[in-house]
């Protein structure tokens, strides 16, 4: 019995390290593709990922860029959801 819970408790631990892999290289990987995009805008983006979903952050002087950072991030793997979160503003 004590051996079971010890092998579950390990799975568990495995299991939560596995995820927070997963949400890192997520993570890394949207920051690596805005930071080697041609607009330097996107290059000042910032990202967030918990749970499967990825949020950029800043500000874009046009939709079309903050459209363009979307495309540039997202589908990913371990992404389920993109949250938006960039405002436009005029430079």
């Amino acid at each position: 019995m004590v051996t079971s819970t010890r092998a579950a408790g390990r799975e568990a631990v495995r299991q939560v390290a596995s995820h927070r892999h997963l949400e890192f290289a997520a993570l890394e990987s949207a920051t690596q593709r805005l930071r080697e995009s041609p607009y330097s805008e996107l290059r000042r983006v910032s990202c967030e990922f918990a749970d499967g979903v990825l949020s950029l952050h800043g500000r874009v002087s046009s939709f079309y860029l903050k459209q363009i950072a979307q495309s540039v991030v997202f589908p990913a793997e371990g992404v389920s959801r993109l949250d938006n979160c960039l405002e436009v503003c005029n430079p």
